[in-house]
């Protein structure tokens, strides 16, 4: 795990931020790290496991670029002075990036995190104890795309589905995933 160069001032860029400056870098790394990963297609295979089942039937290799490439536009826009962290998903693939990216850090061993990475843990924290549980909550104004792993919400996805529209879910279906939300 080696630091991505150039590297944010993110102790600047999130100073006054709903989510800490600590918070901010190691989601950076997350999508650096798995945007260096996904690009590659030898593991376009481990990508598709990640994601939810009716993904799978859209999921050819062109698909899968576009969706590998989401991830190195969510670490853009955690560098971007200009963009809020309420920006960070512009589309329902970015909304499913940021989750693999939490997921991703999670399951990390922190030591080893900061022992090779310790640029991250130089960084200001925030007052939470563990800032990365609530990330997600954080940064994306809905969790709707997390309704599309849930056997149950089986059909979520159609444009049609009374549920889904009373919810205000918006491009649940994998082929809608890279529409941009309207704000």
């Amino acid at each position: 795990m080696s630091t991505p160069e150039p590297m944010p001032d993110f102790a600047t860029l999130y100073e006054s931020s709903p989510i800490s400056p600590q918070l901010a870098g190691g989601l950076w790394f997350g999508a650096q790290l798995l945007a260096d990963t996904y690009a590659d297609p030898d593991f376009h295979f481990d990508l598709r496991t990640e994601l939810p089942p009716i993904a799978d039937r859209y999921a050819d290799d062109e698909w899968l670029e576009r969706f590998a490439a989401r991830f190195r536009a969510v670490a853009d826009r955690l560098a971007d002075p200009t963009i809020g962290v309420e920006q960070l998903a512009t589309c329902t693939a970015d909304e499913l990036v940021v989750h693999l990216i939490v997921d991703t850090l999670a399951s990390l061993d922190a030591d080893d995190v900061r022992a090779n990475q310790p640029w991250i843990a130089a960084l200001p924290n925030g007052p939470g104890s563990d800032e990365l549980e609530a990330a997600a909550e954080l940064c994306l104004q809905d969790n709707d795309v997390m309704m599309l792993f849930n056997p149950a919400l089986d059909g979520i996805e159609d444009t049609v589905d009374p549920v889904r529209e009373w919810q205000g879910a918006a491009n649940l279906h994998p082929r809608d995933w890279f529409s941009p939300f309207v704000m």
